[in-house]
Parts: structure tokens; C-alpha cells; sequence
């Protein structure tokens, strides 16, 4: 899907284009193992624009508990590994302000 591929490839501005036109944040791609967009930011998006790109994808709803195959959940994705900057904080706290928004 055009969305996860721009997910991938650190396309910010396609990806704000995609989501302003109705793109399905959570859509992943079963040829991909299941990566969603978050996921995808989360696990192999470019280090660069990575706290954009998941910014934009919380704020369009992406879900934070929407569990790739293997079980693993973008907030599992960010607690893996020990937080190595203020942006990798920065990107959990996004993660739960829109799990929060999304249990209400």
C-alpha cells in the first residue's frame, strides 16, 4: 500500500498527503509480515524524520495495540530497546496520548 511504502521510505509530505485523503492509518500489507505504517516507523523507518512521520501517523489515529503476526504492538516496538533520545520519549508519550484518546 502507497501509505506503508511511504512509511518506509521516509516520505513525510506523501504520507501527509495520503492521510489527508482518507488513507487507512492502520492499513497493513500482508506480503509485508503484517507491518503496518506505525510498525513500520517504529521497527525500520528512517532514523531523520521518524518522530514526524510517527507524529503524523498518531494524530491520524494510527492504532498504538494494532499487534503485527508476531504479537509485537508499536508500543512493545518502542519499549525493546532502551530509550536513546528525548524523541524516542517524545514518540512513546504520542503512543499513549492516542492509545488514551482511543480507549474513550
Amino acid at each position: 500500500p502507497p501509505l506503508l511504502m511511504a512509511a518506509q521510505e521516509g516520505h513525510l509530505e506523501v504520507l501527509r498527503q495520503l492521510l489527508d485523503a482518507q488513507a487507512d492509518p492502520d492499513r497493513g500489507d500482508p506480503a509485508a509480515d503484517g507491518e503496518t505504517p506505525l510498525t513500520t516507523v517504529l521497527s525500520e523507518g528512517p532514523e531523520g524524520p521518524r518522530l514526524q512521520l510517527l507524529r503524523r501517523l498518531v494524530e491520524a489515529m494510527a492504532d498504538p495495540h494494532q499487534a503485527r503476526p508476531d504479537g509485537k504492538t508499536p508500543l512493545a516496538l518502542l519499549m525493546e530497546e532502551p530509550l536513546r533520545s528525548s524523541k524516542d520519549a517524545e514518540a512513546l508519550r504520542s503512543c499513549l496520548e492516542t492509545s488514551k484518546r482511543r480507549k474513550r
